[in-house]
């Protein structure tokens, strides 16, 4: 770069900073899918957005019983929300008419939410039962742990598994390599790196966690790992074996 381009930025100044990177072939492309991908692969991001506003509205709901001091019954106290708990939520006694009226208003939320995310989910595993997908997402439930969502979303955002030109970069696509730094003789490797696919990399976290229960030779290995390494650093080396296998 010349000191004219350096000290200035106008349309034909990047114009010829990337045509002289063209030319000498430093820059790399991306991969850009084809329309039916970005859709399918829309309809999947948008369940899990769902799932997310669901979670919120549950939240909130928890928090208006913490804030009056209302104990919430053991049994049901848990992630999944049963027809009774929701009952019992709509017959709760609060302090207040406002506060009733709130988780009252909360509460219905809550329900056209999870009719709208049940309906979204079953569009979202048909997908993995269309011709365009049918072939592939046999054999990824094929391998132990991954599952029908898993499966969509791996199909949708990866689309063409081949694109990558080989497992190391596949590998860093999802973000399972660590941090590495080497200097002279020394050569250290740290924390997974922040270079990720945030969403795929949190499911095949799950899978993994899936694998070690369906598939012997993963618990093995596993339970091997687990000599020497934490659960969560171990549970990262099977989830590295299980997306080789995804690209195998």
């Amino acid at each position: 770069t010349s000191d004219k381009d350096a000290s200035s930025k106008t349309d034909p100044v990047d114009s010829r900073k990337i045509a002289k990177a063209l030319r000498a072939n430093l820059l790399t492309s991306i991969h850009v899918p084809d329309i039916v991908t970005q859709g399918d692969r829309q309809l999947f991001r948008y369940r899990k957005k769902l799932l997310a506003d669901l979670t919120r509205v549950k939240n909130r709901i928890k928090d208006k019983f913490l804030f009056t001091g209302i104990t919430i019954p053991d049994q049901y106290d848990n992630a999944n929300w049963s027809k009774a708990f929701i009952r019992w939520i709509r017959n709760a006694q609060f302090p207040d008419t406002s506060t009733k009226l709130t988780v009252t208003r909360l509460l219905e939320q809550y329900e056209f939410l999870r009719r709208h995310f049940l309906n979204v989910s079953i569009e979202v595993r048909k997908l993995q039962r269309t011709s365009r997908y049918k072939t592939q997402a046999k054999l990824l439930r094929s391998i132990p742990g991954i599952g029908p969502l898993t499966t969509v979303e791996l199909l949708c955002e990866i689309e063409d598994i081949h694109r990558f030109e080989n497992f190391k970069k596949f590998n860093g696509f999802i973000g399972f390599r660590p941090y590495s730094h080497s200097s002279g003789e020394h050569d250290w490797k740290g924390a997974l790196t922040y270079r990720r696919h945030r969403s795929l990399r949190s499911s095949l976290v799950e899978c993994a966690w899936s694998a070690i229960q369906k598939d012997p030779v993963m618990s093995q290995r596993y339970n091997e790992l687990k000599q020497r390494l934490t659960g969560k650093r171990a549970i990262i080396v099977i989830a590295r074996k299980l997306i080789s296998r995804i690209y195998a």
